[in-house]
C-alpha cells in the first residue's frame, strides 16, 4: 500500500504526492484538487485504480478509449477535477485498464488481481489473491464493456465515461462477478459516508440558532443530524401525527375514509387554511385529510382531531408507534392553551422516522403508507412560498412529499426529496427566530445545498 493511505477514511497530502511516481503527476495533481474536508473522495480513489500503470511483468490490458478514440483517462481525470463531478463519478465503479502496482492496490478495480485492500471497495471481475501491495495481474481477468456486459444490477459500469474496456487480443474474458461487484447502494453508501454526511452536518451547523435538524439517505443507511432528539415546537408539523392517527383509526374500523364531516362554525379557527370561509361544506375523511395536509388547514386539523377522539388518541398513537418525543398538548390555534405554556412538540429524529417508514411502506400498513405519501406529494406540488420552504430553490423541481409549519418565531419543514438516484429525507426545525424570513430562506438554501451534494 502506498505510504500515506489510511483506507478510504483519508489520504494525506504527502501520500498523494508520492503517488506521482506511480500514477503520474497529472492524476496526482487532480486528486490533490478534489480533497474534501481533509479526505480524497471515493471517486478520486476509484480513478486512481483505473489509471494506474501495470506492474512490471504483468499482463497488460489495452487502455479503454472514448467514443472519439481519445483515452478514457481524460474523462476520468475530468471527473476528478471538481468535488461535485467526483461525487457523481462515485456512482459507477470503473475498471482498471491494468492491474498490479501502486495506488491500484488500495482500491482495485474490475479485472485487477489481488485482494488485500480490495476488501475496502471490492471490484468486479477481480481474480487471484495477491498481497496488499498488489499481486500480478491475471491475463484472464478482463472487464466487460459497459455497452455489452451483462445487464446485472450488481455489475459495475465499465468506466466513468461509459466506454468499453477490453483485454489483450486472444485473452479469455471473465464477466464481472456478482459476488464481488459492489451494488449501486454500496457505492452510494461509500459516497455519502465519505463526502456528503460531514458536509451536511456543516450545513446544519450554519442554520440560524436555535435549530434542530436531521438528514437520512433513502438509498443507504447514512445520516446527519443536529441535536435531533430535542423536543421542540412543532407548529403545523403536528398535522403529520394527526394524519397517522386518523388512518390508524380508519384501519381499526373506528372511522371510515368516506365518513362525511361538515365544517361547523364553532370549529373555525384562524391561521392557514381554506376551510375558514366554507362553513357548511361537507367533506369525506379522505378529502379532509387532503385539504388539511395540502393547505396546512388549521380548521381541518381540529376537525380530524375531533373525529378520531381528541388529543389523547393522537398521543397514544405516537407512544404506541415509538415516537416518544412527539406530543399534541393543545388544539390548533388555541392561543389560551399556548398562554398556559401548552405547546405541540416533535423532534427531528421522530419526524425523520415517520417519513422513512412512510417511504418504506412500514408505517401502519403498506396501503396506509402509500396513502400518506400520496397526500404529502399533493402538498409538494404547491409552490406558494408560505407553504413551501424546502422547494424554493430546487430547479428543476423534483417530486417532493412534505409539510411545513409556522408560528411566531418558528419555521419548520419536513420533506422527502425524491431525487431519481439519491432520494433523501431532511427535517429542519428552527425556533426562537428573530428574523422569520431569514429562517425560511435558510431552510430553502440548506435544502438546495444538500441536493447539490447528493445528486
Amino acid at each position: 500500500m502506498p505510504p500515506g493511505f489510511r483506507g478510504l477514511g483519508g489520504v494525506t497530502l504527502a501520500g498523494l504526492r508520492r503517488l506521482r511516481s506511480t500514477v503520474g503527476g497529472e492524476i496526482a495533481a487532480r486528486l490533490l484538487r478534489v480533497r474534501t474536508l481533509g479526505r480524497v473522495t471515493v471517486a478520486g480513489l476509484l480513478i486512481v485504480s483505473c489509471t494506474a500503470a501495470p506492474a512490471p511483468g504483468s499482463a497488460t490490458a489495452r487502455p479503454p478509449s472514448s467514443a472519439n478514440g481519445s483515452p478514457a483517462r481524460a474523462a476520468a481525470s475530468e471527473a476528478a477535477a471538481s468535488p461535485s463531478a467526483g461525487r457523481a463519478a462515485a456512482s459507477a465503479v470503473p475498471p482498471a485498464a491494468s492491474a498490479g502496482s501502486g495506488a491500484a492496490s488500495a482500491v482495485p478495480a474490475a479485472g485487477s488481481a489481488g485482494s488485500g485492500a480490495a476488501s475496502a471497495v471490492p471490484a468486479a471481475g477481480s481474480a487471484g489473491s495477491g498481497a496488499a501491495s498488489g499481486g500480478p495481474a491475471s491475463a484472464n481477468a478482463t472487464p466487460a464493456a459497459a455497452s455489452g456486459g451483462p445487464a446485472s444490477a450488481n455489475a459495475a459500469p465499465a468506466a466513468v465515461s461509459g466506454v468499453a474496456a477490453s483485454g489483450p487480443a486472444g485473452a479469455a474474458s471473465t464477466p464481472p462477478s456478482a459476488s464481488l461487484a459492489p451494488t449501486r447502494s454500496a457505492v452510494a453508501r461509500a459516497s455519502v459516508s465519505a463526502v456528503a454526511a460531514p458536509e451536511i452536518e456543516a450545513i446544519f451547523a450554519r442554520l440560524p440558532k436555535p435549530s434542530n435538524a436531521a438528514f437520512e439517505s433513502l438509498v443507504s443507511r447514512e445520516h446527519a443530524e443536529l441535536d435531533s432528539q430535542a423536543e421542540v415546537p412543532s407548529a403545523s408539523i403536528i398535522k403529520l401525527p394527526i394524519m397517522i392517527a386518523t388512518l390508524r383509526q380508519i384501519g381499526a374500523g373506528k372511522l371510515s375514509a368516506s365518513t362525511p364531516l361538515t365544517v361547523q362554525r364553532d370549529q373555525v379557527v384562524g391561521g392557514s387554511g381554506v376551510l375558514q370561509g366554507q362553513v357548511g361544506r361537507t367533506l369525506t375523511t379522505t378529502e379532509l385529510l387532503e385539504t388539511t395536509l395540502s393547505y396546512s388547514d388549521n380548521t381541518g386539523g381540529n376537525m380530524l382531531t375531533d373525529a378520531i377522539g381528541g388529543l389523547a388518541v393522537v398521543n397514544a398513537t405516537m407512544a404506541e408507534l415509538g415516537f416518544e418525543h412527539t406530543h399534541m398538548r393543545r388544539r390548533l390555534m388555541d392561543t389560551q392553551a399556548q398562554q398556559r405554556g401548552l405547546e405541540n412538540t416533535v423532534s427531528a429524529a421522530d419526524v425523520v422516522n415517520m417519513l422513512k417508514q412512510i417511504w418504506s411502506g412500514d408505517l401502519l400498513s403498506k396501503a396506509d403508507s402509500a396513502e400518506m405519501l400520496r397526500i404529502l406529494r399533493l402538498r409538494g406540488k404547491i409552490t406558494d412560498p408560505s407553504l413551501d420552504f424546502v422547494g424554493r430553490h430546487l430547479t428543476p423541481r423534483p417530486t417532493i412529499a412534505h409539510l411545513n409549519g409556522t408560528l411566531a418565531a418558528v419555521r419548520n419543514d419536513a420533506a422527502i426529496i425524491e431525487l431519481s438516484k439519491s432520494p433523501f429525507i431532511v427535517v429542519m426545525l428552527l425556533h426562537d427566530q428573530h428574523n422569520e424570513p431569514a429562517a425560511e430562506e435558510a431552510i430553502a438554501r440548506s435544502t438546495a445545498a444538500i441536493v447539490d451534494l447528493v445528486q
